[in-house]
This record gives C-alpha cells, structure tokens and sequence, in this order.
C-alpha cells in the first residue's frame, strides 16, 4: 500500500510536466492573418479600423491591389496564409487599427511581421508604422506616447518581411489593446500574423497540487 502511495502522485506530476511541455502559448489575437476577411479590400469587424483611406487586405491569386494597379501585386503584402493588409494611407494621425483584451497579470509578447513596400522612387519621402501595446480604460485606446514602439519611420527602401516581438507586463488586471498607427510617403506598410501571447502556466504551480498530496500521503505513512 505504501508503494502505491508514492507512485499515483509522481505519475500525476509527471503527465502535467508533459502537458506543460507540449503546450504552447495561446495567441489572443482574432483573425490575427486577417484570413477572415469578408471581401478584398475589406477588414473583418474584430479589427477596429479608423479608416479606409487607401487601406485594405488583399488576398493572393487577384493579381493587383484593391485599388486596382497592376505593379502591387498581392503577394507583397502577404506573409503566409493568402490574406494580407495594404495600408497606404499618406495622412499623418488618420489611419489606425487595434483590438482589445481582458489582461490578467503576467508577461505577455506582442509580435507581427511587417514590410514596407517603397513604391515610388524618387518621391517625396516620409511616413511612420507605430506599433502600441497598453491599458485601455473603458475599452477605449489612449494611443499614448509611452504605448508605443517606433517600427520605422521614414524608409527609403523597400523592407522585407521581418518580425518585432515586444514583451509586456501586466501587474493589474483590466482590459488592454494591442494597435497600430501609420501612414506612408511614397510607399505601402503591410501587417501580417499579428499575435499576443498570454502566459503559461508556471510548472510549479501545475505541480503545486500533486505534490501537497505526496507530502500529505508521506506524514500519514
């Protein structure tokens, strides 16, 4: 009887230490390869977007942009997946999109792959992606400027596909957003595979339980 004691706990800790390993982190974001997409051109609804100003999502296999010309063609706005997002509009402060979340504490990563697409060469030459991540009182975002993470700010070349991982602490629970702000001279950003994994377990708390039965099974012995 005493041997059976100590296996039936061990045996417990031992299949969470597997599920634990073969568990990964569970990415928050919907539609986060804008895959969802009701019609080119069109974002789905979980993405709040502020406007429509030479943004869309394009999907492969149409052969031009939503806005019909020929020289952007839809795989350079899409990482994976046959969806992706066009965002050329060239007006400061106007175009943003985001989703909200509610946060418990923790440690979060907010990650995407982005491009930048330098269509015009020659032209006069500005533009910023912005990327946020913060809390948003009243499922509101503050875009505030200590939110941010500068992405890149006037490219002078075409940038190809590249991923930013931007780590994030929550100490109070509450609800939080994850956005992005730009807008392009003389070029287009793209966004894809956006993410914004949440923590996982701690082992030691997935094995707090089984081992206060060992440690109680082992004083009755």
């Amino acid at each position: 009887m005493a041997s059976r004691s100590w296996r039936v706990p061990v045996s417990v800790s031992a299949l969470l230490i597997l599920a634990l390993g073969s568990a990964g982190a569970a990415n928050l974001v919907q539609d986060p390869g804008f895959e969802l997409s009701p019609a080119v051109g069109t974002f789905n609804s979980v993405w709040n977007l502020s406007s429509t100003n030479w943004n869309c999502t394009i999907e492969l296999g149409q052969g031009s942009s939503c806005f019909g010309d020929p020289s952007q063609t839809a795989s350079l706005y899409v990482h994976s997946g046959n969806w992706g997002t066009f965002l050329g509009d060239d007006t400061p402060g106007e175009s943003s999109m985001y989703q909200t979340f509610a946060l418990g504490p923790g440690s979060y990563a907010f990650s995407f792959y982005w491009r930048y697409h330098y269509t015009y060469a020659g032209g006069a030459n500005s533009g910023e992606l912005d990327a946020y991540i913060g809390a948003a009182p009243g499922g509101t975002p503050g875009w505030a400027a200590g939110d941010e993470t500068v992405i890149s700010a006037s490219p002078t070349t075409t940038i190809d596909w590249a991923q930013v991982v931007i780590p994030y602490a929550v100490s109070t629970s509450g609800t939080y957003y994850i956005g992005f702000e730009w807008y392009d001279v003389p070029g287009e950003f793209a966004i894809d595979d956006v993410s914004l994994d949440a923590p996982e377990p701690s082992t030691l708390a997935l094995l707090a339980v089984p081992l206060a039965w060992f440690c109680l099974l082992r004083r009755k012995r």
